[in-house]
C-alpha cells in the first residue's frame, strides 16, 4: 500500500508553471476582444487551448483600410464615347494667321482671353479679331506648353523672326507670314506695324507672343497728333508710352519661358536699363518647381524667363570669333545683376 502516498507528491510540483504564462495571454485576449472578462479568467487560469479560437477571429478586423481604386473626375473608360476617344487623340487645328490678345490700350480682347485666360467679364476693342468659336478650336486648356516672346524696338524685325520661327519661309510672300511685318510704305512713315501682343499657337503646342515696339516714337506721335486723352494718373505721353512698354516687358518675363530681345545694331545703353527696369517692376511669379507644401522659412524660388539676343542686318564681321568674344564680354558685364537667365548651359 505504498503507491497512493506517490500521487500527492506529483501534485505540488505542476502548481507554479501556470502563473508565468497567464498575465501575456490576458493582454493578447484583451486587446483583440475587448469586454469579455470572463474569457481572459479562463485563460489566466491555465486553459492554453484556448488561445486558438481569438487568433483565428483577429483576421478580418473591421478597422482595415479598403482601397478603391477609381478615376477622380474622370468616366471609367467603358462609358467613354468612342467619338470623344478620338478627338482627344487627334491633332490639334492647324492656325492660319495670329490673333489679337491685347490691344492698343492695353485691355484684353474678350476673343482670346475667355479661352486662354479664363476671365470672364473683361472685355476690350480688339483690332479685327476672330470670333469666340474659332479661337476655342486653338486654345486649349493645357500645360504641356512653349510660350516664346519678343521684345525689340520699332523695325529690328520681331514680327518677321517669329513667323520664321512659327513655319514662314523666307521666300514666301510677307503679306502671308502669321505675323504680318512691316510694309514699306508704312516703313518710310515711320509708322509701327504691330499694336498691343499678338498670339499664334502652333501644332506642336509652341505659343508665340508678337508685341508693339517698346519706347515706339510712332506710338508716341500719334499719341501727340490725334490729341488722345491720357489717363489721368499720366501728365506726358512719353511717360504714358514707356509705362506700356514696361508693362509688356513685364507681361512676358512673367508668362513667357523664352523671350527674345531682336536688336537690328550692337548695342543701345537704354535698351538695357529699360530691361533692368522692367525687371524690377515684374510682379512675383513663384517658380513651378518651387514645393509649396515646404518649410515656411525658405522664400519661394522666384521664376525668370530665358532672355535670348537676337541680333537682326548683322554684318559679315559680327560673325568673327574675336566680335563674337567682344560681345559676349560686354552683355556679361551688362547684365552681370540681372536674374535674367541670359547665360546658355
Amino acid at each position: 500500500q505504498q503507491p497512493p502516498p506517490a500521487a500527492p507528491k506529483a501534485g505540488p510540483a505542476q502548481a507554479p508553471p501556470p502563473p508565468a504564462p497567464a498575465p501575456p495571454i490576458v493582454l493578447m485576449k484583451a486587446r483583440g476582444e475587448e469586454g469579455r472578462g470572463g474569457g481572459g479568467a479562463s485563460v489566466a487560469a491555465g486553459e492554453g487551448p484556448a488561445q486558438a479560437p481569438p487568433l483565428e477571429r483577429e483576421g478580418p478586423r473591421p478597422t482595415q483600410p479598403v482601397y478603391q481604386l477609381h478615376s477622380r473626375g474622370l468616366a471609367p473608360p467603358a462609358a467613354l464615347d468612342p467619338a470623344q476617344a478620338q478627338a482627344r487623340l487627334a491633332a490639334p487645328e492647324k492656325m492660319k494667321t495670329s490673333i489679337k490678345l491685347v490691344d492698343e490700350q492695353m485691355n484684353w480682347c474678350d476673343s482670346a482671353l475667355e479661352v486662354w485666360a479664363g476671365l470672364k467679364g473683361v472685355r476690350g476693342r480688339g483690332l479685327e479679331r476672330p470670333s469666340d468659336s474659332q479661337c476655342s478650336q486653338f486654345l486649349l486648356e493645357q500645360t504641356d506648353v512653349l510660350v516664346v516672346g519678343a521684345l525689340g524696338l520699332q523695325g529690328t524685325g520681331k514680327s518677321t523672326v517669329l513667323s520664321l520661327l512659327a513655319g514662314n519661309q523666307p521666300e514666301e510672300d510677307p503679306r502671308s507670314f502669321v505675323f504680318r511685318p512691316q510694309p514699306p510704305e508704312l516703313r518710310e512713315r515711320g509708322g509701327a506695324q504691330t499694336g498691343g501682343i499678338d498670339l499664334f499657337v502652333t501644332q506642336e503646342r509652341v505659343l508665340f507672343l508678337d508685341t508693339q515696339p517698346i519706347l515706339s516714337p510712332a506710338h508716341l506721335d500719334h499719341l501727340i497728333n490725334n490729341d488722345r486723352k491720357l489717363p489721368p494718373e499720366f501728365a506726358l505721353p512719353h511717360a504714358y508710352v514707356e509705362t506700356q512698354s514696361l508693362q509688356i516687358a513685364a507681361f512676358l518675363f512673367t508668362v513667357c519661358h523664352v523671350v527674345l530681345l531682336v536688336q537690328d545694331w550692337f548695342t543701345d545703353l537704354g535698351l538695357y536699363r529699360f530691361l533692368q527696369t522692367a525687371e524690377m517692376v515684374k510682379p512675383p511669379t513663384p517658380s513651378p518647381s518651387h514645393d509649396s507644401s515646404g518649410a515656411g522659412a525658405e522664400e519661394p524660388s522666384e521664376y525668370y524667363p530665358h532672355l535670348v539676343f537676337v541680333q537682326t542686318r548683322a554684318p559679315p564681321e559680327c560673325f568673327s570669333p574675336r566680335r563674337l568674344g567682344q560681345m559676349q564680354r560686354v552683355l556679361g558685364r551688362l547684365m552681370a545683376h540681372s536674374r535674367l537667365k541670359y547665360r546658355g548651359t
